[in-house]
């Protein structure tokens, strides 16, 4: 799939500008965090915040996604699939406290062990 999204950039870079084609690649493959930044970069303002906030959509809804496929898989039983959809809720968006607790409720369950070592530090300060 990449080697033909390649093979299309010098069709696409006559409508966008690189910083704009930079932004759709990176926001395509799901890092937020690379897109935000080539949107940034953006000489034009005006296109520039507009990049930003499409940025931003594609991030919520991804989020939406994700937490409402943990719960389903949740609900189901389904832990790989939870496991999977937590990890794409953590990587939109790491604050976000609905998919830390469905992180932190797997790691109680023995599910996972924590995704991260602050993780247990937390819960273990927290206790005390």
């Amino acid at each position: 799939m990449r080697y033909f999204i390649i093979s299309l950039l010098p069709l696409i870079a006559a409508a966008q500008s690189s910083y704009e084609m930079l932004t759709n690649y990176h926001l395509a493959a799901g890092d937020f965090t690379a897109a935000v930044r080539w949107a940034a970069k953006e000489p034009n303002a005006e296109r520039s915040t507009e990049l930003k906030q499409a940025v931003e959509v594609q991030r919520q809804l991804a989020l939406q996604v994700a937490l409402a496929g943990a719960e389903r898989a949740q609900a189901q039983s389904d832990w790989a699939r939870m496991r999977r959809e937590v990890a794409r809720a953590l990587s939109a968006d790491p604050g976000n406290k609905q998919a830390r607790a469905l992180a932190e409720w797997m790691i109680q369950r023995g599910i996972v062990r924590p995704l991260r070592p602050t993780l247990g530090r937390e819960r273990a300060t927290a206790e005390k």
